[in-house]
């Protein structure tokens, strides 16, 4: 559970740790399996404006390399990555990556049924002072299978509204280390 001011910049943290995570090296290779990431907003419009804004300004904008398919040319680093075979199913909001990783940027809607089918291993929950405990409950379910973490690995982090509500609940029951 992570607590932060209003614009510190957390979404773009969260990015960098999807990114790291899909282009380590260490998942989806050599027999382990691959990592895969949601990251869940509250609402669609959110999702789809961290997805064009954040993920996608962050791949184009990764560090130059030669073009390992045209000599001469250079493209950057993360899409050197990513998995660019037909049936990828590349889209602003659902990323693939080398090895079977992706980045899902979902939203949760009122109640979760949106994720339904994903299988996933990691769920950050961005601007989770705005997501109802309901949806965040059944959303929880698509780490079942996870092969990651004590059954799964569950990141939440927003900025909370007021004392006693959902999310100041949530901080009140972690370790609230800074």
């Amino acid at each position: 559970v992570l607590v932060k001011g209003r614009q510190v910049g957390a979404s773009v943290m969260s990015v960098a740790l999807e990114l790291y995570f899909m282009t380590c090296g260490l998942f989806g290779v050599n027999g382990k399996p691959p990592f895969r990431i949601i990251h869940c907003f509250p609402q669609l419009d959110m999702a789809k404006r961290h997805a064009k804004t954040k993920l996608n300004t962050m791949i184009t904008g990764s560090i130059l390399v030669p073009d390992p398919k045209h000599p001469g040319k250079k493209v950057p680093i993360i899409t050197t990555k990513a998995d660019t075979t037909a049936d990828a199913n590349d889209s602003l909001q659902y990323k693939q990556f080398l090895g079977g990783g992706f980045i899902a940027t979902e939203s949760a809607g009122l109640n979760g049924d949106r994720l339904r089918g994903y299988t996933a291993d990691c769920i950050f929950f961005d601007e989770v002072q705005d997501i109802r405990a309901a949806a965040i409950s059944n959303t929880d379910q698509i780490l079942k299978q996870a092969q990651y973490g004590n059954k799964g690995i569950r990141v939440y982090f927003g900025t909370p509204k007021k004392e006693g509500s959902s999310y100041h609940k949530m901080w009140k029951k972690s370790t609230q280390n800074y």
